[in-house]
């Protein structure tokens, strides 16, 4: 069996939190590209808008944490919880 230590389990996480950044990154350079070259599409869906803002907060939870420093997200009630949008423009 094995054992992972406490460092070895926040660098895991880091790598992977880095990791979801430089993808945000990637897709970031394609939009300019292609909004360069007229090519630009967005693709609307319907997803539940609070989930998505607390898994992106979760993000920068630990980051805010090593830093010293306390992420609080707080939606009105008047924040609908089905939007439709481009997800993956909004992260």
């Amino acid at each position: 069996m094995v054992r992972y230590n406490e460092d070895a389990l926040r660098q895991t996480k880091s790598v992977k939190h880095e990791t979801i950044l430089f993808g945000f990154l990637v897709n970031d350079m394609l939009d300019a590209f292609n909004l360069k070259h007229n090519q630009f599409v967005t693709k609307d869906t319907e997803f539940l808008f609070k989930l998505f803002i607390k898994e992106t907060s979760e993000l920068f939870t630990e980051e805010f944490n090593n830093r010293g420093l306390e992420l609080k997200v707080t939606l009105s009630d008047k924040v609908p919880y089905i939007i439709v949008s481009d997800k993956e423009r909004l992260q």
